[in-house]
């Protein structure tokens, strides 16, 4: 790190005679190879090992936000120890929904129960307060502003109601 950083001052990459000496002979690189290979094989070293370390450290932070929240649904704006987790979050659903997300830590993320399609997810925990309305109420005639334990139900049901005049509720 202190080679990033001392680069990052200079505005370039470090010369031979800057290069503190233990730093080349941590990597071990062959003699033969020219100082330049050797930089671009460090600094990008250096960067795979920064990301992976960054990847982890969020990971740590849903951790700890699951064991505070009792879930992974942090919201998109949410900070987390000055690290915004809710964009991390959702870089990781684009991930995975592309493609890109590595598989050790698509499967870290399903252990740690984070959930893939909020949309989905959402719709489901609606329509299943919608039924415990019914069930107490004897219909489902939810006014508007009605709240149902803390989510605005009325206002779910109403835009439900919009979408099938629309034609636009999915029917799956």
């Amino acid at each position: 790190l202190f080679v990033l950083d001392e680069s990052s001052k200079l505005g370039r990459d470090l010369t031979n005679k800057e290069m503190p000496k233990r730093v080349l002979e941590c990597f071990m690189l062959p003699s033969s190879m020219s100082y330049k290979i050797k930089m671009k094989v460090m600094n990008q070293a250096i960067i795979d090992f920064g990301s992976h370390n960054a990847w982890n450290k969020m990971y740590h932070f849903l951790e700890v936000y699951k064991q505070r929240e009792g879930h992974c649904n942090a919201p998109a704006k949410h900070i987390e120890d000055e690290k915004n987790l809710g964009t991390w979050l959702i870089t990781q659903r684009q991930q995975r929904k592309k493609g890109k997300l590595e598989s050790c830590r698509e499967e870290q993320l399903k252990d740690i129960g984070i959930v893939w399609d909020i949309i989905s997810e959402q719709w489901e925990n609606n329509y299943h307060l919608l039924l415990k309305f019914r069930q107490r109420e004897g219909h489902s005639n939810v006014p508007r502003y009605h709240i149902e334990e803390n989510k605005k139900l009325g206002e779910w049901l109403t835009t439900q109601r919009q979408q099938k005049k629309k034609g636009k509720l999915d029917r799956s």
